[in-house]
């Protein structure tokens, strides 16, 4: 998981597009390594939602841990899981495809609705064609 924004970063969901877009390249040359030594190749998702979180240390003193919850973290979480059976290894919610630039929004494909646990409406989704986990 990887947040944005949390340091008063201009644009976090050009940002998170952006690191998503950078590990491809990196996945494409391990799994040219992995079948080279017959392994099974592996592949990635990436969900991307813009909303509030909180932030914070979580713990006791003996197991104390930095993270972030909240709607948004969940909603990013279940995108990431709908990559499985959508034609983009990266699925972006409509909050966070508001967020982008006009010019990232004109590369990007509605790829319908997806149905969430825990939403009463399903989630308009977006993604690169031929961008594949």
């Amino acid at each position: 998981m990887a947040v944005y924004g949390l340091d008063r970063c201009p644009n976090p969901s050009e940002a998170a597009l952006q690191t998503a877009l950078r590990i491809g390249p990196g996945l494409a040359e391990l799994n040219v390594k992995l079948a080279a030594r017959g392994l099974t190749p592996l592949r990635n998702g990436a969900g991307i939602h813009y909303g509030n979180v909180v932030a914070g240390n979580i713990g006791s003193e003996e197991r104390l841990e930095y993270t972030v919850i909240g709607d948004a973290v969940n909603t990013a979480s279940r995108l990431e899981s709908a990559t499985k059976d959508l034609p983009s290894s990266i699925a972006i919610s409509e909050d966070a495809y508001k967020m982008l630039t006009e010019e990232t929004q004109a590369k990007l494909v509605p790829l319908g609705d997806v149905t969430m646990k825990g939403k009463s409406e399903p989630c308009p989704v977006y993604g690169l064609p031929g961008v594949a986990a």
